[in-house]
C-alpha cells in the first residue's frame, strides 16, 4: 500500500533523558520510512540533541529535512515561583523554530527556562514567553501538555483558558492545535476539545504520534527506562503508563487509531504538516567565526600580533641552540633584544651576520624561520590567529601567578608558534614534531590545543578567562552518561525486580572491556548458558539490548569550556550543571559545538603538576635551593638508574607494574627512551615492548622492511612508534605532503573500505612514481602503513608526558624526601594511596611520623633528613580554623612546652572535647606526655583552658600581664598499649602510622597469597594492557587473588530480597581494598569473619569501578593472627640458620656456629618450641623460666627448649597461649629468638 506523505512534528530522542528510545539517527530513518520529507525533535525542555540531528540530517541520503523544537513547560505564574506541590507540576507546549530568529529564541527560551525557571522541570513563564516569540510556531501538546494537564484534571473551563493565554502571545498564524494518534479515554478526550476548538477558532490542525520509540514491540523497553528515572517498579499495579502507544507510526497507522475522527479533518491535518514544513526557512550553519575577540596593540591587527609575539621570545628561547646565550646574561649586554625585535622585527636584524653564526648554526637559523614563517601562513588562512592569541594569553595568565602549566598536550606540541608563544615548552625543531598532525592545511578544521594546569589551581585560569570575556561568554561543557552493556543489565533487573545478587553475578560474566557491546554477549558461553536457563534472566537481557547505549544522565564534562564571542545563549542552550546552580554548562555536548564554529578549550587539571609545585616548595624551604625545571639536566644518571630498578611510585605515567616490569627489562639510559615507552605501554603497540628492548641492547636485532624507512625508524630500532613516523614513510615513499598524510592516517582509523581502498591504491601509484616496485608499495602499506596507523602514538604528545615523568623522576631521585612529602600532601584525601605511599616510604627508609603540635604543618611535611610528619588537617574532627591558630600560634610565640602551656595559648573554643580527642588519639600531643594519660585527663584539660579563658577575659592576669594566673596541674598516670595505639591512630587519621598491627607479615603475604598494594597494581595494570579486541568465548578465571589482613571497617546491608550481604574493607601494610560479600558466601560463614580487627584469609576476584579496584569476596575465612605471626618468625630463623651455615662453611676466619635444628626438625605435636640464641645471660633465662613456672596447666601442651645446641624437654605442661611468647620476647632478643606453637 502506498504510504501517503506527512511530517510528524513532536518526536523524541534518548536525549528526552530516560524518557525516549531513539537516537537523532533512528529518528530520521523511521521518518525515512514513513514516508516524511521533514521531521521536527522536539525533545523534552532540552536541546542536546538538536545539532547531532542536524549534522545526522545532512549525512542522510533521502535529503530529509530537519526541523528544531522543544517541549517548554509553562510556570503556573511567574519562572521565579517555587511553591511546593504547584509549581513544578507544569505542562508544556511545543516550540518550532521557523527561521534563524526562531531557532535563537528557541535557544534563549531554553537557557532562561533553565536558568532562571528551574523547579523540578525547567519553566519559562509567559513573560518570556512574550519576549521571544518571534519566528516560532506552537503546538498545543499531548495529553501531559499544559491544555492536556486540564483536561486530565476534569477542567475543560482551565483548557479553554490555557488556549485563550497562548493565542494572547502568538498570533493566531503561529499556533497549531495538535491531535495526537494515541488510544485511550484521555487521548480521545483531548482530541475531541480540539476538533470542536478548530470549529470555533479556525485553527489549524497537526496530528502527532508524539513518539518516543520506533514500533510497538519497543514499548515495555520504554516503560523500562521510565522506571530507571522515577526508582518505580514495573510490577507496581498503581504506576501510570508513560510509553504507551507512543511509537513512531506511519499515516495509515495513524489515521487506524483516529478512526472516530472525521477523515476530511485527518487529510487536511496531513497537508498542513506539509505546508507547515515548507513554511519552514532555518537550515543550522556551521563552521562559524564564533572565536571572541581579542584586543591588540595599537596598529596591530590579530595576524601581525601573532608574529610580534612569536618573534619576541624567538631569541631567548633558541639562545642555547644558536650559541648566544652571554649576549642575555645581565651586566653582558646593553641591548634590550626584545624590543628591538618588537620594533624592527626579526628579519630585518640580520641575526646571523649580528652574531657571526657558522654555516651549522645559519642552518638552523633559516630552518626556525622558515617554519615560523610557514606555520604562521597556515593559520591566517585558516582564520585561527585570534585563537593563538587567546591561548597564550591565559597561559600567560597562568604562569605569572604562580600556576603550574604543563609542557603541553596533544598535537599542539608540534607547532613552533606554541613553542614560541609558550603555549608548550617543547621545541618541535628538537624533537621532529610535525606541524601537520597538529594543524593540517589540506583540511581546514579548529585547532584543538589542551592544556594542563595544577590541578588545585586549575580553577584560577578559568574564572581568569570569565573575569577577561564576560560570565555571559564563558560556560562549562554538558556530556552524557549512556547505559553501558553492564549498567543496562543492572537497571533493567532491577526495574524487573531480579535479586540484586544474581544479577551482579550475572554481570560479572562478561568483560569489564571498555566498549564492550550486549550483541557480543552470548560469545561468553557461561553467561549464554545462565541467559537460557533463567526466563526472567532473557527478559532482562532482551529488554537491556534494547536501551543500551540510551542517555542515562547528563553531567560537566571534566575540563571543556567554551569561549563566545557574544552571550552564549545567542548561540547555544546553556543550563546549570545536574544539583548546583553554580556552574553553567551548554546543553549542546562539545564535539558539536566546534563544528558551529565555538572556541573550545580543555583546561585539565593534572594532580602532578602540583606535586612538583609542592616538592619545589619544599626543597626551597628545607635546603635552600631553588630549582628550575626548564633547565634541569636530561642525561642525570640517578634518575636513569632510579627508572631502571623501577621504582617509580609517583612518576608520571610510568608507576604500573606492567611498565615497572618492562623499565627494568630495558633500562632507559635516554630521554628517547621514556618517550618511546610513553607511546608504547598501550594496547596495540604493547607487544612490540620485547622488539623494542632487543633493539636497544643489540642493535644487531634491527630490522628495515624497506631502506627508505631506516633514517625514519632507526630511533626506534625499526618499530614506527608514532604517527609522525608514518606520516613521514608516505612523504619520502609515496610523495605524499605531510598534510595528504595526516588524512591516509585518518582514513586508515576510521577503517571506511571504500577509502582505504583510495588511500592504498594513491600510496601504490606514488611509490611507483617515486622509482619503487609496486610490490614494495602493497608491502609497506598492508604491513606498515595500516598496522601502524590504529595504534601509532602522537610523538608530540609522548614527548610532552614523557617530559613530566622525566622531571617527577628526577625530584624523586635526587631529592626523594622533599618529593615524598609533596605527593602525599596532593593525595591526602586518599587514604587507600596513603597507605601505599607509606609502605614506599619504608622501602626508601624515610620515616612517616604522626602528626605534632610542635612540628607539624597543615599538609605532610619534611622535618628531618629522612624524615616525614603527618599535617594537622588529617586528623578527623579537627576544623581547619583550629588548625591554622595551633600552627600560627607557635611560629608566632614558638613552640609548646607542655600541656598546660598549650592549654594556656590556644583558645578554649578550640579545646573542647571533640578537638582534644583528635589530637591526642593522633599522637599530636605526645610530645607532652603518654597519649592515654593525655586522653584520660581530657575533660581537666578542657577545665583548665576554661579557666585560664574566663580568667584572661576578666583581667585577672598577673602583675605583668604576661603570667598564668592558674593553678598547675598533672596528668593522670597512665600508659597507652600498643593495640590502643594503633586503634587511635586508625580512628582519628584513618590509617596506622607509628606502627602496624601486621607489621613483619610481608614475607607470609606474598609466600601464602598476594599483598593488597600488589594486588591493586596488577589488576589495574592488566587493565591498562586489556584491548578492545574479541571478547573471549568462555569467560576466564580473571584477577583471582588470596589476601590476608585486618578488618578496618565493614558494614552489613539488606538486600531488595531481604539477604544479607557485607561491605568490608581490608588492609595490610602495603595497602588496603574494599571487597562485597553478597548473600550466598554471608551465609556460609561465621559472624566473626566480619567483626573490625578480624584477621582474615580471602580468596576473591578484584576488577575496577569508577577507576578503583574493588574485590569480590569468594571465601572468607578468620585466621589467628600469632600463629601466623609464629609462622613467619620460624621461618626467618630457618632462612637464617641456613644463611649462618653456609657463611661459616666458606669462610674459616668466622666463628664456627653450633648445628642447630631448623624449625622443620625435631618438633613434636602439641608442643611448645622455643628456642634461645646463645649468648643469652643466665640471669634472662632464669627469667623465661620463671614464666614458664608461672604459666603451668595440667591440661596444657609440653614444652620443648633449644638452647646451646641442645633440645631440652620440659618437665611440666604450660597454657597454649600466644601471650607468652609476647612475654618471653621482652626477656629476649626478638631479632635472634624463635617460637612456635606447634599442633
Amino acid at each position: 500500500m502506498n504510504q501517503k506523505p506527512f511530517v510528524n512534528f513532536h518526536t523524541h530522542s534518548y536525549y528526552s533523558i530516560l524518557g525516549g528510545l531513539m537516537s537523532p539517527k533512528v529518528l530520521l530513518e523511521k521518518a525515512h520510512e514513513a514516508h516524511c520529507p521533514a521531521l521536527a525533535l522536539t525533545d523534552t525542555g532540552v536541546g542536546h540533541g538538536l545539532v547531532e540531528f542536524c549534522e545526522q540530517a545532512a549525512k542522510f541520503e533521502a535529503n530529509l529535512k530537519p526541523i528544531l523544537g522543544a517541549e517548554i513547560f509553562v510556570a503556573a505564574q511567574s519562572r521565579f515561583d517555587k511553591r511546593p506541590n504547584v509549581d513544578g507540576k507544569e505542562g508544556y507546549i511545543v516550540l518550532i523554530a521557523q527561521n534563524q530568529t526562531g531557532w535563537n529564541n528557541l535557544v534563549k527560551i531554553l537557557s532562561t527556562a533553565w536558568l532562571e525557571g528551574l523547579y523540578e522541570k525547567p519553566r519559562a513563564d509567559w513573560e518570556t514567553l512574550e519576549k521571544y516569540k518571534e519566528g516560532l510556531f506552537v503546538l498545543t501538546g499531548s495529553t501531559d501538555g499544559l491544555i492536556g494537564k486540564s483536561l486530565s484534571q476534569n477542567n475543560p473551563k482551565q483548557a479553554h483558558q490555557d488556549l485563550e493565554k497562548i493565542l494572547s502571545v502568538y498570533d493566531q498564524s503561529q499556533v497549531f492545535l495538535e491531535l495526537v494518534a494515541n488510544q485511550g479515554d484521555s487521548f480521545e478526550t483531548l482530541n475531541r476539545f480540539i476538533l470542536d476548538v478548530t470549529e470555533t477558532k479556525k485553527l489549524p490542525v497537526l496530528v502527532t504520534s508524539n513518539a518516543r520509540f520506533s514500533q510497538p514491540q519497543d514499548e515495555e523497553a520504554t516503560e523500562v527506562l521510565r522506571c530507571i528515572e522515577s526508582g518505580e517498579m514495573m510490577n507496581n499495579p498503581y504506576r501510570k503508563k508513560f510509553a504507551e502507544g507512543h511509537w513512531f507510526k506511519s499515516w495509515q497507522e495513524m489515521c487506524d487509531v483516529l478512526d472516530y475522527l472525521p477523515y476530511e479533518t485527518l487529510e487536511k491535518a496531513r497537508q498542513e504538516s506539509l505546508n507547515l514544513a515548507e513554511n519552514i526557512h532555518f537550515e543550522m550553519e556551521f563552521g562559524k567565526d564564533l572565536l571572541p575577540h581579542f584586543e591588540v596593540d595599537q596598529n596591530e591587527d590579530e595576524a601581525s600580533q601573532l608574529r610580534k609575539n612569536c618573534e619576541k621570545n624567538l631569541l631567548w628561547l633558541y639562545r642555547k641552540d644558536l650559541g648566544i646565550e652571554p649576549f642575555f646574561e645581565a651586566g653582558k649586554n646593553d641591548e634590550d633584544w626584545a624590543q628591538k625585535v618588537a620594533t624592527e622585527g626579526l628579519p630585518n636584524l640580520d641575526i646571523p651576520t649580528k652574531f657571526n653564526f657558522d654555516e651549522e648554526t645559519t642552518a638552523l637559523w633559516n630552518t626556525i624561520l622558515e617554519r615560523l614563517s610557514y606555520e604562521l601562513s597556515i593559520i591566517g588562512k585558516m582564520g585561527f590567529d585570534a585563537y593563538f592569541l587567546i591561548v597564550q594569553d591565559f597561559i600567560q595568565y597562568a604562569k605569572t601567578h604562580d600556576i603550574s602549566v604543563g609542557p603541553g598536550r596533544g598535537s599542539a606540541a608540534g607547532s613552533i608558534v606554541s613553542y614560541l608563544l609558550g603555549i608548550t615548552t617543547i621545541d618541535p625543531i628538537k624533537y621532529v614534531l610535525l606541524f601537520e598532525r597538529f594543524l593540517n592545511p589540506e583540511r581546514i578544521s579548529m585547532p584543538d590545543i589542551d592544556i594542563d594546569f595544577s590541578d588545585e589551581k586549575r580553577d584560577r585560569v578559568l574564572q581568569y578567562v570569565i573575569d577577561r570575556y564576560g560570565h555571559e561568554k564563558v560556560s562549562k561543557v554538558c556530556t552524557f552518561g549512556t547505559l553501558s552493556a553492564k549498567a543496562a543489565l543492572k537497571d533493567v533487573g532491577r526495574a524487573l525486580g531480579v535479586d540484586y545478587g544474581e544479577m551482579n553475578a550475572l554481570t560479572k560474566l562478561l568483560p569489564g572491556t571498555p566498549g564492550f557491546k550486549l550483541k557480543d554477549a552470548f560469545d561468553v558461553l557461561d553467561f549464554k548458558a545462565k541467559v537460557e536457563a533463567n526466563p526472567s534472566f532473557q527478559r532482562v537481557f532482551d529488554i537491556a539490548r534494547k536501551i543500551e547505549g540510551c542517555i542515562r544522565h547528563v553531567s560537566v564534562h571534566a575540563c571543556a569550556v567554551i569561549i563566545g564571542k557574544e552571550d552564549l545563549t545567542n548561540e547555544v542552550p546553556i543550563q546549570w550543571a545536574p544539583g548546583t546552580e553554580k556552574i553553567k554548562i551548554s546543553q549542546i555536548p562539545y564535539q558539536q559545538l566546534e563544528h558551529i564554529g565555538l572556541l573550545k578549550m580543555d583546561f585539565l587539571g593534572l594532580k602532578n603538576l602540583s606535586i612538583l609545585d609542592k616538592t619545589l616548595e619544599n626543597i626551597k624551604a628545607r635546603q635552600n635551593i631553588d630549582i628550575d625545571l626548564q633547565n634541569i639536566p636530561l642525561d642525570d644518571q640517578k634518575t636513569f638508574e632510579m627508572i631502571a630498578r623501577g621504582e617509580t611510585t609517583g612518576v608520571f605515567q610510568f608507576e604500573s607494574d606492567g611498565m615497572r616490569r618492562y623499565l627494568r627489562e630495558l633500562k632507559p639510559t635516554e630521554f628517547e627512551d621514556l618517550v618511546a615507552m610513553n607511546a608504547l605501554y598501550r594496547p596495540g603497540p604493547m607487544e612490540y615492548i620485547p622488539t623494542y628492548i632487543a633493539g636497544k641492547h643489540d642493535p644487531s636485532t634491527v630490522k628495515y622492511m624497506h631502506p627508505t624507512l631506516e633514517p625514519i625508524l632507526k630511533q626506534t630500532y625499526g618499530i614506527a612508534v608514532y604517527q609522525e613516523q608514518v606520516l613521514q614513510i608516505a612523504r619520502d615513499f609515496a610523495g605524499f605532503s605531510l598534510g595528504q598524510a595526516d588524512i591516509l592516517r585518518k582514513a586508515i582509523g576510521k577503517k571506511i573500505a571504500s577509502i582505504l581502498a583510495e588511500q592504498r591504491q594513491k600510496f601504490i601509484e606514488g611509490g611507483i612514481a617515486n622509482g619503487y616496485k609496486k610490490e614494495d608499495g602493497i608491502k609497506l602499506f598492508d604491513e606498515i602503513i595500516v598496522p601502524f596507523s590504529g595504534y601509532g602514538f602522537n610523538r608530540s604528545h609522548a614527548v610532552c608526558y614523557a617530559r613530566i615523568a622525566y622531571e617527577t623522576a628526577y625530584l624523586r631521585a635526587n631529592y626523594p624526601v622533599e618529593f615524598m612529602a609533596a605527593m602525599m600532601t596532593t593525595d591526602r584525601n586518599n587514604t587507600d594511596r596513603i597507605v601505599l605511599e607509606m609502605h614506599e616510604c619504608h622501602d626508601m627508609d624515610i620515616e612517616v611520623l604522626p602528626p605534632s603540635v610542635n612540628d607539624s604543618g597543615s599538609y605532610f611535611s619534611v622535618v628531618g633528613p629522612n624524615q616525614i610528619r603527618f599535617g594537622l588537617s588529617a586528623i578527623k574532627g579537627l576544623g581547619e580554623e583550629p588548625v591554622n591558630h595551633i600552627i600560627e600560634e607557635r611560629n608566632s610565640h614558638g613552640t609548646f612546652t607542655s600541656i598546660q602551656d598549650f592549654a594556656e595559648r590556644v583558645p578554649a573554643k578550640y579545646l573542647n572535647k571533640k578537638s582534644l580527642e583528635a589530637l591526642s588519639f593522633s599522637g599530636a600531643l605526645d610530645a607532652f606526655g603518654d597519649r592515654k594519660s593525655i586522653i584520660e585527663s581530657i575533660e581537666d584539660i578542657t577545665q583548665f583552658a576554661k579557666e585560664v579563658h574566663e580568667k584572661n577575659t576578666s583581667g585577672q592576669m598577673g602583675l605583668f600581664g604576661g603570667e598564668s594566673t592558674a593553678v598547675e596541674f598533672k596528668l593522670k598516670p597512665s600508659k597507652a598499649s600498643k593495640k590502643e595505639i594503633l586503634n587511635w591512630e586508625r580512628e582519628s587519621l584513618g590509617l596506622f602510622v607509628s606502627d602496624h598491627p601486621l607489621k613483619g607479615l610481608n614475607e607470609y603475604f606474598s609466600k601464602f597469597g598476594t599483598p593488597i598494594g600488589e594486588v591493586i597494581n596488577q589488576v589495574l595494570s592488566n587493565e591498562e594492557e586489556t584491548t578492545n579486541e574479541e571478547p573471549p568465548k568462555k569467560k576466564k578465571k580473571g584477577n583471582e587473588f588470596k589476601i590476608h589482613g585486618i578488618i578496618t571497617a565493614a558494614r552489613v546491608i539488606m538486600t531488595k530480597s531481604h539477604k544479607k550481604m557485607a561491605i568490608i574493607q581490608i588492609e595490610d601494610t602495603s595497602g588496603k581494598i574494599e571487597g562485597a560479600v553478597f548473600p550466598r558466601v554471608y551465609e556460609q560463614q561465621n559472624p566473626a569473619a566480619f567483626e573490625v580487627d578480624a584477621f582474615v584469609e580471602i580468596i576473591g576476584k578484584a576488577e575496577t569501578r569508577d577507576g578503583k579496584v574493588n574485590m569480590i569476596i569468594q571465601t572468607i575465612k578468620s585466621t589467628d593472627l600469632e600463629k601466623i605471626r609464629h609462622l613467619q618468625l620460624n621461618e626467618e630463623y630457618a632462612a637464617k640458620t641456613k644463611t649462618q651455615k653456609t657463611t661459616s662453611a666458606t669462610s674459616k676466619t668466622e666463628k664456627k656456629v653450633e648445628n642447630k635444628p631448623t624449625v622443620e626438625e625435631g618438633k613434636r605435636e602439641n608442643c611448645f618450641w622455643l628456642y634461645i640464641p646463645d649468648g643469652t645471660t643466665k640471669q634472662t633465662v632464669a627469667e623465661i623460666k620463671q614464666i614458664l613456672v608461672e604459666n603451668k596447666a595440667a591440661a596444657g601442651i609440653e614444652v620443648d627448649v633449644q638452647i646451646e645446641g641442645k633440645m631440652v624437654k620440659i618437665p611440666f605442661k604450660i597454657k597454649g597461649d600466644a601471650s607468652i611468647e609476647e612475654t618471653i620476647f621482652t626477656h629476649i632478643n626478638q631479632d635472634e629468638a624463635a617460637t612456635e606453637i606447634v599442633f
